[in-house]
C-alpha cells in the first residue's frame, strides 16, 4: 500500500511541478514584453526628438541663409549696385533657392532618423509579442508533459499494485 501511495504523491508533485514551471515561463514572458513595450517607448521619444532637433536645425540653417542675403545685399549696395535687378536678385535668388534645397536636405535626413527610431519601437512590439506568443506554446508543452508524466507515475503505480495482488 505505501508504494502506490508513494507514487501517488509523486504524480501530484510532477502536475504541481509542471503546472508551476508553466506559469513562470508565462510570467518570464509578460515581463520581457514590459522590457520591449518600454524600450519602444524610449524608440518612439527618440524619434520625436529627432524630428524636433532636424526642425531646430532646419530654423538655425535659415539664419544662414538669411545671414548670407544680407552680406549679398551689402555687398552690392556698398558697390552701388541696385539688390532687386539684374545680377544681384539672380545671385539672391540663387542663394535662396540653395539655402531651400539645404533645409530641404536637413529635414529629410531628420525624418530619415526619426523613421528609424519608429520602426525599432515596431521591431521591438514585435519581438515582445512574439516572445510571449512562443512562451505561452513552451508553458502549455511544458504543463502537458507534466500532466503526461503525472498520469505515466500513477499509471506504474497502478500497475506496480496490481501485480502484487
Amino acid at each position: 500500500m505505501p508504494i502506490p501511495l508513494g507514487y501517488a504523491a509523486l504524480a501530484g508533485f510532477q502536475l504541481i511541478s509542471s503546472f508551476q514551471q508553466g506559469e513562470t515561463i508565462r510570467d518570464s514572458a509578460a515581463i520581457s514584453r514590459e522590457v520591449s513595450e518600454l524600450n519602444a517607448m524610449y524608440a518612439e521619444i527618440d524619434s520625436y526628438e529627432a524630428e524636433q532637433q532636424g526642425l531646430t536645425e532646419e530654423a538655425r540653417y535659415q539664419s544662414v541663409i538669411d545671414s548670407t542675403i544680407s552680406a549679398q545685399r551689402l555687398a552690392f549696395a556698398v558697390q552701388d549696385v541696385d539688390v532687386n535687378t539684374g545680377m544681384a536678385k539672380e545671385l539672391q535668388n540663387e542663394s535662396r533657392l540653395v539655402g531651400m534645397l539645404n533645409k530641404m536636405d536637413i529635414k529629410n535626413q531628420a525624418h530619415a532618423r526619426a523613421l528609424g527610431f519608429k520602426n525599432q519601437a515596431r521591431q521591438y512590439r514585435l519581438q515582445g509579442a512574439m516572445g510571449q506568443a512562443q512562451a505561452s506554446g513552451e508553458a502549455s508543452a511544458v504543463q502537458s508533459a507534466g500532466i503526461m508524466g503525472a498520469l505515466s507515475t500513477g499509471l506504474s503505480g497502478y500497475g506496480s499494485r496490481a501485480a502484487k495482488k
